[in-house]
Parts: structure tokens; C-alpha cells; sequence
């Protein structure tokens, strides 16, 4: 055998170069796989730095040895791979050279096992298919290469997209959400976002989640919403009552008049030609094939995070909830369908009678990392049933533009928000029941 035929597929200082990076920069995690890392060794430490970062813990040079055996090999290379770190900014050089030994590991594994296959063949004197084998070097192939457009493409499409805004300022939103203060400060929802809205129970969180999906279905954008807490019945019941503007409580013997009726009649017909979908599912694997086999959707709304079950984990559930939490992200980037998610806040924020904060987040950190964008629905006024609730929707976090407030009104009893500068009191938008 040749020198060159007995080359390892692997460069063991750029497995431990890019092992520091994703310490000393997390966010690098996100593009790095465990099959990057040939080495049992850097694949043991970047199982331990995936550990730490779905434990809901900051990723740092303290917290990641810290999670590792001190007497262990793979803490000692690890703390000397820190040491010897230049910058962690330098850190797509590292990631390109395991990447393209990564690449070289999966061809030479479908050489040997085309190789293997035509000796079987020849051996038991069959013909030679080369069908199943093709298609699989094909996949393979096509990844490659999908990967080597790099960033020339990714540099035209941004550009195509600036000329397109450039031209034509509308083409800047994504889905309306029908709250102009929200759409204002986010330019709408758009493909790939997780977008988390959070406050404490009683605060309108599933109210203002139907009523973004109605005003999104109403632009003919299909949603799909996933109840955990109420059945779809119950759903579309304050659909049409919010539709209508009709209490529910005036749906009663002696309560009930005509015109009641007729409104909640076509709104109720308004709501059925809707491209609205409602599941009730709780845990996290049929969540997910839910929701990669959707046809033609728009948006996807969780209500909530936080109700989602992982079904046979023993973890606790901090990191149940952070694991959920990247997965839901990692389906809003594959399928480029954004995801609203709603979340609870912790008690802190009612027993020291104050706003919520991104640390209020309940159960995780993680929740705050994966999230595009964070609003928490907050009201200084204390809630009564008959009078409608000044509301604000304060924006904590938004990865691609600025922070604000948007002050809303909420209506409890018909379940539905406006926005303040329009509402007239009567609960008509400019004169219009809109």
C-alpha cells in the first residue's frame, strides 16, 4: 500500500482548533456535526459542549471542562486545545478542513461499499446492479456539491433580495399579522423565524396567537395550529365569538337575541372557508412529522412551548425543554416555515409585581438562544371581564432589527386584541367590524 492510499481522513489539529471554537463561540454549534470529528476523543467533547448547551447552561471555556471527567484525556486536550486557540474568529478555517475530511469519510464509506458489493456480485456470479448504489453516491454527491456553491450564491440571493426592497418597499414584509405596531417594528413574520411570545397564565397569550392566525388565514395564508391546552372545539368556538364580537356569555337562554345569532352565524361561516388547521398533539415526535409533512403552510403556531412532551426521556425538564426548543428551530430552517411559539413565564414576575424579562423565560435558557424574535405580553392594570385591558407587547429580543413596544388593547370578553391608536371603545376598527 502507498503512502498516499494509507493517508488517515483526518487533520487531528483541526478537530481540536474547531472543538475550541465552538467553545469560545457556541453560536458555531449550530453549523458543526458530530461528524465533523473522526477522533473518539473531539467526538467526546463535542458530545459534552452539546450536553452543556441543551442543559440550558452557557457554553464557555469554565462550564464545558467543568462537565467533564478532570482526570479524562479528553478534558486535558481540551483545555490545552483552549490554550492554544489563536481566535475563535478564525474559526470557518477549522470548520472547512474537518468539513472537507467529513466529505472525504462519506465517499471513501460508499467506495468500499460499491467495491464490496461488485466482489459479492462477481463471487455469486449475479448481475451487477448498479441502480441502489448510484443514487446513494448521487445523494452523496449532490450535498457536495449543494455545500462547494458556498457563499458566491448565498452573496447573489442577498443582493437579489436588497435590489427587489430596493424597487419595491412591500417586498421588505413577510406575513402581516394584522397589529401594526408588531409589523412595524418586525416588517411581519418571515421564513425560518421562531418567533416566541411569552407572559404569565390569564394574559391573552392563546387569544393573540388565534387572532395573528385569523388575520393571516384572512389574507389567504394556510396556519396550522397546534392547541396543547384546549381542544380544536373549544378553538374555534372563541374563533368565531372574537370573529363576531359576540361574548360568549351572551349565547345563553335569556341572553341570546337575534342579532347575536345572525353575527355569530356568519362569522361562523366567515371561519369555515378558512384555511385554518387545527391538531392536538402533545409530544414532540408526532409534533414533528406533523409538521414536515404540512402541505402549502404559511405559518405554524404552538400554544405551548412549554406543554410539549418528550416521550421515554428521563432528563429534566430543562433540558427536555431546551431540546424541544432546538428542534423547533431546526424545523422552522428546514422547511422555511416561520413558527410562533408561546411560553410561559415564571411566577417571579407576579410575586415581585414586575415585567417579564428574557431570564423569566420558564424551564430554559435555550428558549432565549433559539428564538428569532421574544415578546412578552405584560399589563400594568389589573384585568376586569366587562372593561378592555391596555396591554403591552414589548419586544425583548429580535435577531434582525430593532427592539419596541406595542400597546394594544385586549378584549376579555370576546377574546380579542387591537391596536390601541385604532380601537374606538366599541370594538370596531375606522368604523368598520373588521
Amino acid at each position: 500500500m502507498t503512502l498516499e492510499e494509507n493517508l488517515p481522513l483526518h487533520n487531528e489539529q483541526a478537530e481540536w482548533m474547531l472543538i475550541a471554537c465552538c467553545i469560545e463561540k457556541p453560536e458555531t454549534i449550530r453549523v458543526v456535526t458530530l461528524d465533523h470529528f473522526y477522533l473518539n476523543e473531539t467526538r467526546k467533547a463535542f458530545e459534552r459542549i452539546q450536553a452543556v448547551s441543551r442543559g440550558g447552561r452557557d457554553v464557555n471555556a469554565i462550564t464545558v471542562p467543568m462537565s467533564m471527567d478532570p482526570a479524562s484525556n479528553v478534558f486535558y486536550k481540551t483545555v490545552e486545545s483552549l490554550n492554544n486557540l489563536p481566535s475563535p474568529a478564525g474559526w470557518s478555517y477549522w470548520f472547512d478542513i474537518c468539513d472537507d475530511y467529513r466529505k472525504a469519510r462519506a465517499l471513501e464509506g460508499m467506495s468500499s461499499k460499491i467495491s464490496s458489493a461488485v466482489r459479492t456480485s462477481l463471487r455469486n456470479g449475479e448481475s451487477i446492479s448498479v441502480s441502489p448504489m448510484a443514487k446513494e453516491m448521487e445523494s452523496i454527491s449532490k450535498s457536495v456539491i449543494e455545500e462547494e456553491t458556498g457563499i458566491a450564491s448565498t452573496v447573489d440571493a442577498v443582493l437579489a433580495k436588497m435590489e427587489s426592497q430596493f424597487t419595491n418597499p412591500e417586498s421588505m414584509f413577510g406575513l402581516k399579522t394584522g397589529f401594526a405596531g408588531f409589523d412595524r417594528i418586525t416588517k411581519g413574520i418571515h421564513p425560518c423565524q421562531l418567533i416566541v411570545i411569552a407572559a404569565r397564565p390569564g394574559c391573552g397569550k392563546t387569544a393573540f396567537a388565534l387572532n395573528v392566525a385569523v388575520n393571516v388565514v384572512k389574507a389567504g395564508h394556510a396556519v396550522a395550529f397546534f392547541s396543547l391546552e384546549m381542544s380544536p372545539s373549544d378553538l374555534i368556538n372563541r374563533a368565531i365569538h372574537a370573529e363576531a364580537m359576540v361574548p360568549s356569555e351572551m349565547m345563553v337562554p335569556g341572553k341570546m337575541t337575534s342579532d347575536f345569532f345572525d353575527a355569530v352565524g356568519l362569522a361562523a361561516a366567515r371561519i369555515r372557508r378558512l384555511p385554518l388547521r387545527v391538531f392536538n398533539v402533545s409530544q414532540l415526535g408526532q409534533i414533528e412529522n406533523t409538521l414536515r409533512s404540512l402541505p402549502a403552510t404559511s405559518l405554524i403556531i404552538i400554544d405551548y412551548l412549554q406543554r410539549i412532551q418528550l416521550a421515554g426521556s428521563r432528563e429534566g425538564r430543562q433540558f427536555q425543554v431546551a431540546t424541544i426548543s432546538n428542534v423547533l428551530k431546526d424545523i422552522a430552517l428546514s422547511t422555511r416555515i416561520p413558527i410562533i411559539a408561546l411560553a410561559q413565564v415564571s411566577r417571579a414576575v407576579e410575586k415581585e409585581d414586575r415585567s417579564p424579562m428574557l431570564s423569566d423565560l420558564r424551564d430554559s435558557g435555550m428558549i432565549e438562544n433559539d428564538a428569532d424574535i421574544v415578546a412578552f405580553l405584560h399589563s400594568t392594570e389589573a384585568r376586569e371581564d366587562c372593561k378592555p385591558q391596555p396591554v403591552n407587547l414589548r419586544i425583548d429580543k429580535h435577531r434582525n432589527g430593532p427592539l419596541g413596544i406595542v400597546p394594544l388593547t385586549f378584549r376579555h370578553d370576546i377574546t380579542r386584541f387591537f391596536d390601541r391608536e385604532e380601537y374606538t371603545g366599541t370594538g370596531q376598527l375606522n368604523g368598520t367590524n373588521k
